[in-house]
């Protein structure tokens, strides 16, 4: 594998954990971005050509993927439950 690959695959991984740990926090691209040590335009290309989606959406799907395991184990009403 090319070694730019490798140092974008380490950088979106870097992102990605960074994501799931601060999923309750504004995540803003810029910010993403500036973490990764990229710009936000290179950033992104980057970010959608590796995980298929774009920073907004994997976001999105990670908030609801941790709403559901909420749904799933607790009995505090729905209403509780935040994506």
């Amino acid at each position: 594998m090319d070694p730019t690959r490798v140092d974008y695959h380490a950088a979106i991984d870097q992102v990605t954990t960074y994501i799931q740990s601060h999923i309750d926090d504004e995540l803003l691209l810029a910010k993403l971005a500036e973490y990764a040590g990229f710009s936000a335009f290179h950033f992104h290309r980057i970010f959608v050509g590796i995980m298929g989606e774009t920073v907004a959406e994997y976001v999105l799907r990670v908030r609801m993927a941790m709403a559901v395991q909420q749904l799933l184990n607790t009995t505090a009403p729905i209403t509780e439950v935040r994506p």
